[in-house]
């Protein structure tokens, strides 16, 4: 195969003199690819300005055997997703010359297919649901959805009005509670984070684009293990590419940027001036050219978090207080200070509203645990009850569990220097506000001990010799799913906007008819941002929509 690294084309005139991308995670990492392969910006000339301490592809596990791992995971990292995939065809692979990130990434997709297909040869039917029978936990059929006629009418309906009518409401405005003890809600909020209390908004943009994947919700995923290879498959290799390419990288603690009104009454403003601190509270201040581009993610690249331990839990309270939180936001809400002095500009000109996002972690928070398994026991009962083999990349939940705890036993080993006869397993608590049946407080209250005493208990494992030789990390998410909040109009801006050379991107960006808490929404909003600043005649692919709604759309 051809080095997939296009020949540098004739540079056109109109080229942006320099780029400079404040902020960081996936979404500025692809705004940089795009603009070298893309719009052909010499790479010395983009300026990645990473703001810390969440810059969002900081190493994200961790540990050792003795005092136990941490997987810290985020956003849904699919690599299918059509914005994802074209972006990956654009970065060479480091280390297999003539290959691109898309091929490494489906040859890895295929090598776990097709061990999938072995094990489930002898393994007999996955197991992505276990609850309690007569005769204890045993598996459901999750190919039953346990949906009411009304709960059917209810979702066609709720699929086929508009944004607007749906506006501020939650989805628990918009269906009984009956509809939330189902199995099809079990499985879509387990698979995609979605809550009651987040937007109906966007549970509809996810039921108009995955509705037809539902069936594949309930067995093995590939992502069950890539997900933890995210860094190695991604990240490393585009920081590697981007380094080569000429691409600087530098740390700072904030950043402010400054706009300037044009003095034609009809032309908009451009951004001017940006001012980063240091660590040591230098102040580095860089001029910016009208034909300068800037690109700013908004929010957290990646939730802040914290971490428990086996014997004390998350200090929840204290920790969301931390003023390092707020820093997170603090670029945000800069933007939206700076929109304000140029009041002649607005509504053009506007950047959302953090405060709606930022305030409100009670409804954001996800809980996760980390088990360091030091017996085979836990893993010899699970394949037994279940028939996941490890590594086959089935998710399991609790259905009848308060917490919804769900677990994913990866590929061993997960971590280098993990010792052969010790096991990983990871997992998370969709609703860690409620009481547990067993351990009777809330979840993001718990020890890991508690944790795993709630989740063999749920699964009738006996605690011997699983609790006394294993170490579970907690990990609180306070902002996790904040991107999925209720908002009203203009919450969440537009990739671009009032400013000439501006661009925002991010999870909290609203790119129509698409859904955020994954990768390929950071990716999308990257590649709107650099093809209308750059003022190329492309757009990205747009959003999957289910059969059902292609259907729908040919009846208008």
């Amino acid at each position: 195969m051809a080095d997939p690294t296009p020949a540098e084309p004739e540079q056109p005139t109109t080229r942006p003199k320099e780029c400079w991308l404040v902020g960081g995670g996936m979404s500025i990492l692809a705004a940089a690819v795009h603009l070298i392969q893309e719009a052909n910006i010499p790479g010395t000339h983009i300026h990645i300005a990473e703001l810390h301490p969440h810059s969002g592809h900081e190493d994200t596990n961790y540990g050792d055997a003795t005092n136990g791992y941490t997987i810290h995971a985020g956003l849904q990292p699919s690599f299918y997703e059509p914005c994802t995939q074209h972006f990956l065809s654009l970065v060479p692979h480091p280390a297999e010359p003539g290959k691109t990130l898309l091929d490494v990434v489906e040859a890895k997709r295929k090598e776990m297919l097709s061990g999938m297909q072995q094990t489930e040869a002898g393994a007999g039917a996955w197991t992505r649901l276990v609850a309690q029978t007569d005769s204890g936990p045993g598996r459901v059929d999750a190919k039953k959805m346990n949906l009411r006629l009304k709960d059917r009418l209810d979702l066609l309906s709720f699929m086929l009005q508009s944004e607007e009518s749906l506006g501020e409401r939650s989805i628990r405005q918009c269906f009984d509670f009956q509809f939330f003890d189902s199995t099809f809600w079990v499985l879509w909020s387990t698979s995609f984070a979605i809550q009651p209390q987040h937007s109906a908004v966007e549970f509809q943009r996810h039921l108009s684009k995955y509705l037809d994947k539902l069936e594949q919700l309930s067995g093995p995923q590939v992502m069950g293990h890539m997900q933890y290879m995210f860094r190695d498959l991604l990240i490393t290799p585009t920081i590697e590419y981007l380094k080569k390419r000429g691409v600087s990288f530098a740390m700072y603690r904030d950043a402010e940027i400054l706009f300037t009104d044009s003095p034609d009454p009809g032309a908009r403003p451009a951004a001017s001036q940006i001012n980063l601190i240091t660590d040591r509270e230098d102040l580095v201040t860089i001029s910016i050219d009208p034909n300068d581009i800037v690109i700013a993610s908004l929010g957290p690249a990646s939730s802040p978090s914290a971490l428990g331990s086996h014997t004390k839990s998350v200090a929840h309270e204290l920790y969301v207080a931390d003023p390092e939180i707020g820093d997170s936001w603090a670029l945000w809400d800069h933007l939206v200070a700076e929109s304000r002095q140029h009041p002649r500009q607005l509504p053009q000109l506007h950047f959302g509203n953090p405060s709606n996002f930022k305030s409100r972690f009670s409804e954001a928070k996800l809980v996760t645990f980390t088990i360091t398994l030091r017996s085979p026991a836990f893993i010899d009962l699970y394949t037994r009850l279940t028939g996941n083999e490890p590594g086959a990349g089935a998710f399991t939940t609790i259905a009848d569990c308060a917490w919804h705890l769900t677990i994913n036993v990866p590929k061993q080993p997960v971590f280098p220097d993990q010792p052969k006869d010790v096991q990983v397993v990871w997992g998370y608590g969709m609703t860690p506000e409620r009481n547990g049946e067993f351990i009777a407080k809330p979840m993001y209250e718990c020890s890991g001990e508690e944790i795993l005493l709630e989740l063999v208990a749920h699964l009738g494992f006996p605690t011997h010799p699983i609790v006394s030789t294993s170490t579970v990390i907690p990990c609180i998410m306070p902002y996790a799913t904040s991107g999925m909040l209720t908002r009203g109009p203009g919450d969440r801006p537009p990739v671009v906007n009032g400013v000439s050379n501006l661009a925002v991107v991010g999870q909290f960006v609203d790119i129509p008819g698409d859904t955020s808490f994954s990768m390929d929404y950071n990716i999308h909003g990257a590649q709107i941002a650099v093809y209308e600043l750059c003022a190329l005649e492309r757009e990205p692919a747009a959003p999957t929509r289910s059969f059902f709604m292609k259907t729908f759309d040919l009846l208008k």
